[in-house]
């Protein structure tokens, strides 16, 4: 459940005072604060941001870092401590070497490569020399 704080009139003896209730909704919080409190005007009603303290919500304490790195030292002598034998050498396979690849061209120039393919006819140069008739106008005018 939501903290709402708000200002509410209390009559002219107790006159204009800030008040907070527990409710889940907006509603619910302005009818409780009628209720209890015997307003008969509320207004600047508004949920509170859950802040528990401003060290805790800025994330993890020097207690919490200091805590982490003595399990994680206790964890990596362990795990040292019972890893396994060779694991730490790592010595290659020198028995097969590996395939030489050789390139399949070698270029002088950074050209592309020449194509003995014509170029489409919307790429060629020169005049389109059909007529245009099918607009129904007449464009040499």
């Amino acid at each position: 459940m939501a903290t709402w704080t708000g200002e509410a009139w209390l009559g002219s003896a107790s006159g204009r005072q800030t008040v907070s209730v527990q409710s889940n909704t907006f509603h619910g919080a302005k009818e409780q604060i009628e209720q209890i409190y015997g307003a008969t005007d509320v207004w600047n009603l508004r949920e509170e941001p859950n802040n528990r303290s401003s060290s805790s919500s800025s994330g993890a304490s020097l207690s919490d870092l200091f805590g982490l790195i003595v399990i994680g030292t206790i964890g990596m002598g362990v795990l040292s401590f019972f890893g396994g034998g060779d694991s730490d050498t790592y010595e290659p396979d020198t028995t097969t070497q590996p395939e030489q690849v050789q390139p399949r061209q070698s270029w002088s120039t950074n050209a592309p490569p020449a194509l003995d393919v014509e170029a489409p006819f919307f790429v060629q140069d020169g005049i389109q020399e059909e007529v245009i008739d099918d607009l129904g106008q007449d464009w040499d005018n």
